[in-house]
């Protein structure tokens, strides 16, 4: 299923609404997908996308920040994920998707 919406607060809003939020939790209790694409960029892949693979699903990608990147395919084999890199991409880090800054000694 695809749903696409007039602008990214609307589907936000969408996304947040309780009636999404139950239904939701429904969805990622049962469902499997044999292909899942994320438009945009993202720090790596969401281990709660990868979940949802089929066996010998695949996750695309662009990983890395706005100026430099990577468009990956991960591949779930059982309870693990394989990864390849395919080629340099650069797009948007998607919004909820940002590194955390993190502080190390």
């Amino acid at each position: 299923m695809v749903l696409e919406f007039d602008s990214y607060e609307t589907a936000l809003a969408c996304y947040n609404s309780p009636e999404y939020q139950a239904a939701a939790k429904i969805r990622d209790k049962y469902s499997t997908a044999d292909a899942i694409v994320i438009e945009g960029a993202v720090p790596d892949a969401p281990r709660s996308l990868l979940d949802q693979l089929k066996e010998g699903g695949r996750l695309v990608a662009i990983v890395g920040t706005r100026t430099t990147g990577k468009a990956v395919v991960w591949t779930r084999s059982g309870s693990t994920y394989g990864r390849r890199d395919v080629f340099d991409a650069s797009a948007t880090v998607l919004p909820g998707f940002e590194a955390v800054a993190t502080f190390a000694l």
